[in-house]
């Protein structure tokens, strides 16, 4: 008799995959609840005062001409602010994408640096530069000009300041498009008779097009909800409806209406969004396009929501973790570089331009910290190490740098610990809804802080949590968690799957298999997370703000009432001491990421 081949039951976990990824993603998805949906939803409700509904506070806003005027002026400003950078930005995008190898490192430092460096501390640095007998008032007295611009507590310095806070993400967007461009496309153009100009308008400009409409977007929404920025530089003079909503909760304990302001921020960024989507290209959103596409076949790009996003928040480092490797960029391996004629010279004195635009003022304040003077002057007279002992030797800054370091210690191991769980369910899992929970985990990034952090405060109040270094952290991890989303998601992505498949056929356990072979793999994208979210953590201001008390304080709460109150040369060498954090913390991602990048390619299986 011939004997009945027996074959292995299926486990439960491969007859119901979907519900063993949705288990792993069960805690990430409670603690979002839990920290960010819930308390946005309980502050909501107070805009109309639940239990009672009434839409008093709406007929305020609404009724009221000069509530009106402040969101008209957000407005005005966000534009003015969002066409600023990509005027300026468009340039210095193209040419990250054509420079030679040996000018990327130099290029992209100088577009990264003030991208991961404090808000509060670029924000200090054109307060020295564009107060009265600052750094510009010095230069044109030494050049007798009669006539001094009032820029500072002015609607220019504001524009100055958020231009040079968001300028970063529009050329990291830009980047992102751009450098699928094929220029064999712009140089056929040529070939057939049209004339640079022409062929710059009529092809490459349109190719380009999802790029600029996608930073106009991303810039003009941050700028939306910026704080930090038009309070220190505006002086009150120059009123957004953040710092309205910062006003009514914090000055005048208003929660209803500030609640209705936060309810008309969001739906603000809402419509924004929208009509993007109704009237621009702006698939490299994920959100689909209606217009008709060129008839010009490009290489494709990615089009959903992660891969703008990681553009902007993590996998920016990326870019600059290639020339750690020694690997050249895309399109110095790809295409054609332009020619060397006079556009080419012009594009590249506007880069430079713009990259002393972003660094020149980090570097002015660090000159002024070792200034021997008791007052802000600039140049420096004499040299001195006082205001780096003042700072070392203050009790006050000492302990709120202690309370800083371990409220960025904590987030950075819950926000790796919960976003890379997330980031592999996400790459890995195939469920429904799968698409949505994506775009839900990446919501911190595109709500506006200001409305995240009182909705975080008006909860932990009732919870006894201000003032606490856990609030802290678990306030905090709501904001750096998508960012190593998006980290561990690249790095899981270039993971080539057939060799944990391989170890498996071995006869590993698929868990023990993803710990031994695709854990190590990712292992530095993971340190590069948990640094990334250190940094999130320790440089957040408007979440210190508002769960900050009179006996626990982080860092920044403490600079912001130094800056609100006085000009202290202490914070040129905290704001120093700072900037040569965020390198350190650039410069060890990069090689963190390009170590990954690296392994990733010398395992990569021909043919996978």
């Amino acid at each position: 008799m011939a004997r009945r081949l027996t074959y292995a039951s299926p486990s439960w976990q491969q007859r119901h995959p979907n519900v063993v990824w949705m288990l792993l993603l069960a805690p990430f998805a409670v603690y979002l609840l839990a920290f960010f949906l819930q308390p946005l939803a309980v502050f909501f409700a107070q805009s109309v005062g639940l239990p009672h509904v009434s839409l008093h506070n709406y007929r305020q806003a609404f009724g009221t001409p000069t509530y009106l005027k402040i969101v008209w002026d957000t407005l005005k400003l966000s534009f003015i602010v969002a066409m600023g950078c990509m005027l300026i930005g468009y340039p210095v995008a193209f040419c990250l994408t054509q420079a030679r190898p040996r000018w990327q490192p130099l290029l992209w430092a100088a577009v990264l640096l003030p991208f991961w460096t404090s808000v509060l501390v670029r924000s200090y640095a054109w307060i020295v530069i564009l107060r009265v007998h600052g750094v510009i008032d010095t230069i044109l007295q030494s050049l007798h000009v009669p006539f001094h611009p009032r820029l500072l507590y002015d609607q220019a310095g504001v524009v100055i300041g958020m231009v040079h806070v968001l300028l970063p993400y529009m050329v990291l967007t830009l980047y992102g498009v751009m450098r699928e461009i094929d220029l064999r496309y712009v140089r056929a153009a040529q070939s057939l008779g049209a004339p640079p100009s022409v062929a710059f308008w009529r092809v490459y400009l349109p190719l380009s097009m999802p790029g600029i409409t996608s930073g106009f977007l991303v810039t003009f929404i941050l700028a939306i909800g910026f704080y930090i920025t038009p309070a220190l530089l505006g002086g009150g003079n120059v009123q957004m409806i953040s710092m309205q909503i910062a006003q009514q909760i914090d000055e005048l304990v208003n929660w209803g209406f500030g609640s209705a302001l936060s309810v008309i921020l969001v739906a603000v960024v809402v419509i924004v969004v929208v009509l993007f989507v109704r009237l621009f290209d702006v698939e490299a959103f994920g959100l689909g396009s209606r217009r008709e596409k060129l008839p010009v076949v490009v290489p494709p790009a990615p089009s959903v929501l992660e891969a703008e996003t990681a553009r902007l928040e993590g996998a920016a480092s990326l870019q600059l973790a290639d020339a750690f490797v020694g690997a050249p960029p895309v399109n110095a391996r790809r295409f054609a570089r332009p020619p060397a004629n006079w556009r080419w010279w012009a594009t590249m004195g506007i880069t430079a331009m713009t990259c002393l635009f972003l660094v020149v003022p980090v570097l002015i304040v660090a000159a002024m910290s070792f200034s021997a003077t008791s007052y802000l002057a600039f140049p420096p007279h004499g040299f001195s190490l006082r205001w780096y002992a003042a700072f070392f030797m203050g009790q006050q800054w000492m302990s709120a740098t202690s309370v800083s370091l371990r409220v960025a210690a904590l987030t950075a191991i819950m926000s790796v610990i919960l976003g890379s769980v997330a980031a592999l369910v996400f790459v890995r899992g195939r469920f429904p809804g799968k698409s949505v929970l994506y775009v839900v985990a990446l919501l911190p990034l595109i709500v506006p802080v200001i409305v995240t952090a009182v909705a975080i405060y008006f909860q932990f109040s009732r919870l006894h949590l201000v003032g606490n270094v856990w609030g802290f952290a678990v306030a905090d991890t709501v904001l750096a968690i998508p960012t190593v989303v998006l980290i561990v998601s690249a790095a899981l992505r270039g993971v080539n799957v057939s060799l944990e498949r391989a170890a498996t056929i071995l006869g590993a356990h698929p868990v023990r298999a993803f710990f031994a072979v695709t854990l190590p793999m990712i292992a530095p994208a993971l340190a590069a997370g948990a640094l990334f979210g250190f940094i999130t953590s320790f440089d957040e201001s408007v979440v210190a703000l508002f769960l900050s008390s009179t006996t626990t304080a982080t860092l920044p709460k403490v600079m912001w009432d130094d800056l609100r109150f006085q000009v202290d040369p202490t914070i040129s060498a905290i704001s120093t001491l700072l900037v040569g954090m965020s390198i350190l913390v650039l410069v060890v991602s990069a090689l963190l990421l390009g170590r990954n990048r690296g392994e990733q390619r010398e395992t990569a299986a021909p043919g996978a």
